[in-house]
């Protein structure tokens, strides 16, 4: 035998087996097996076996329906890399007498059985909780482009120098930074006055699904000006790193229902007819005071005067008092197709086997990534992308000449909520 016919057919081979789940969250460890499967093998000193395993991610884009020999606008990154060591135990030991030289190389004969055979070295990777390098499992794709996040576990045996890999989903975990109340206080002078708008939220991150609720106060001095509408958005922003022109690649804003703030129903016209008003009812009832009904018209323009109290009161309203609005968005189904993988489980079992890579090489080049059922979009500060979402409150302040427009807006975060990583978990069982 020559050394030119060692080929990896008769090399050691390894499989990966995972115990439970393909889909985890930072912080997790990753339990697991690899199975060995003897060929013809190198030399093991002190029958020690050794194996590198690391946490490999990708991040990409391409052109959407483009077949390449190689893809080049990948980044790699190593977030973490392990070294095992595995003790041959006395019978997985080789028969140190069955030898061959090949060179400077010494190998130890195997003979190879049509049955399985193979040793089983179990491993434990923990995937760190606060990794600066790890990003979410992402995917995104339009008619011109798909890019995504895939993350790969690769262990490879020193000895045999034989590898394998198999695909994570990573999860998106919370920000324990932005768990804090925080209050947004805008103050206008329009010239005629002021207007101090606050919106209160109870926190900056939220798990997907769950009840987002805002307040909204007003404190306001405006002369003949009213709040009169509020829209609130959510809206998520995907955009390309480092162009300078037409960096945004998407923007979406989730359905939102317009709501109404202190109406003024009688508007400018009736603030200024009803000095005149007013008057035209003094000269009426001056008028019957002259006559024989003189008593009752006295009586009549206290009583008139009663009843247009609160109307008076409400049209002459400068909203000086302090005001609030409660809502709740429900996001729960706010980009349903986006979040929620329904993946359908027959079908996902018989594409396990393929969907376990992720990443497609040939000849060691990344050619491709497998692309799931439906887009997955968390929050994201990547190397070729980014994605964002942002809450924004406008304000409408009708006026006695022209209207206004008052924004306050501020960046939200998502994270993974227990029920998705339930789901996930299920899907992704290994």
């Amino acid at each position: 035998m020559n050394k030119s016919e060692i080929t990896k057919e008769i090399l050691s081979q390894i499989k990966i087996e995972i115990d439970e789940t393909l889909f985890y969250m930072p912080g997790e460890t990753i339990k697991g097996t690899i199975k060995l499967f003897p060929g013809y093998k190198f030399n093991i000193k002190d029958n020690l076996l050794h194996f590198k395993i690391k946490l490999v991610q990708y991040e990409f884009w391409e052109y959407s329906n483009v077949k390449a020999n190689e893809l080049k606008n990948v980044y790699k990154t190593k977030v973490k890399e392990n070294l095992i060591e595995y003790k041959l135990k006395e019978e997985e030991s080789f028969n140190n007498d069955t030898q061959a030289k090949i060179g400077d190389f010494s190998i130890i004969v195997i003979e190879k059985e049509e049955t399985e055979n193979y040793i089983s070295i179990p491993f434990e990777f923990e995937i760190d909780k606060n990794n600066a390098k790890l990003l979410p499992t992402f995917q995104f794709e339009t008619d011109t482009y798909f890019l995504g996040i895939r993350h790969l576990l690769i262990i490879k045996s020193i000895e045999y120098g034989s590898v394998n890999y198999i695909g994570l989903f990573i999860g998106k975990s919370q920000n324990k930074e932005l768990v804090k109340e925080k209050s947004i206080i805008n103050n206008y002078y329009p010239g005629l006055g002021s207007l101090d708008i606050k919106v209160n939220i109870p926190k900056e991150t939220f798990y997907f699904g769950e009840k987002m609720p805002f307040k909204i106060e007003s404190s306001t001095n405006l002369l003949f000006k009213k709040v009169t509408e509020i829209n609130a958005d959510l809206s998520r922003k995907i955009e390309w790193v480092g162009y300078i022109k037409n960096s945004l690649l998407d923007k979406k804003t989730l359905p939102n229902t317009n709501f109404t703030y202190n109406h003024d129903k009688y508007g400018i016209t009736a603030k200024i007819n009803l000095p005149f008003e007013i008057m035209d009812n003094i000269k009426f009832i001056g008028l019957l005071g002259n006559g024989i009904l003189g008593v009752f018209g006295i009586a009549y323009f206290v009583m008139d005067l009663c009843s247009k109290y609160l109307l008076i009161k409400e049209i002459m309203r400068l909203d000086a008092e302090k005001k609030e609005f409660n809502e709740d968005e429900n996001i729960s189904t706010k980009f349903n197709k986006s979040l929620n993988l329904n993946y359908n489980e027959k079908e996902l079992k018989e594409g396990m086997e393929e969907l376990k890579k992720f990443v497609y090489f040939k000849d060691k080049k990344v050619v491709g990534f497998v692309k799931f059922v439906r887009d997955i979009t968390p929050p994201v500060h990547g190397y070729y992308f980014n994605c964002d979402f942002s809450f924004k409150v406008t304000i409408h302040i009708s006026g006695m000449i022209y209207d206004k427009d008052k924004t306050i807006k501020t960046d939200i975060e998502f994270y993974d909520g227990e029920e998705y990583i339930k789901k996930m978990k299920m899907l992704f069982k290994s």
